[in-house]
């Protein structure tokens, strides 16, 4: 009977929040746009360990979209529509954890927008 209450309590939290892009961060890339690219790169000191990226119209940032860590040096691409980004970079440091944001990011399709994370104020913002 456990199980049975377990496993409908666990279908239900999927079923709520499967719709729920606030949660995520959302889709990257619909189809229905043109694609472009974000690039984090990393020229702190110290591990990037967590990257959100979310459209700007979005009311959260949702859940970090790095499978690994990014070490000093390091950059992660992803596809995304064409349009307005919001993406923060996370990592600890001696002053605790920081977050860097760059925000309002415009994406065009078949653009590279590189973001290099130098602090917690971000860093650089190059489209290629």
């Amino acid at each position: 009977m456990k199980t049975i209450i377990a496993r409908t309590a666990a279908a239900a939290a999927l079923f709520t929040l499967s719709g729920c892009a606030t949660l995520t961060g959302g889709d990257l890339v619909s189809g229905e746009l043109p694609v472009g690219q974000i690039v984090v790169q990393n020229s702190t000191g110290i591990t990037i360990n967590a990257v959100t990226i979310s459209k700007c119209s979005a009311m959260s940032h949702g859940l970090s979209r790095l499978s690994s860590n990014l070490r000093r040096g390091q950059s992660r691409s992803w596809q995304v529509d064409s349009g307005c980004w919001d993406v923060q970079a996370g990592y600890g440091s001696s002053n605790g954890y920081q977050t860097a944001n760059f925000s309002d990011i415009q994406v065009r399709g078949g653009r590279r927008m590189q973001l290099t994370v130098t602090g917690p104020q971000g860093g650089p913002v190059r489209e290629f």
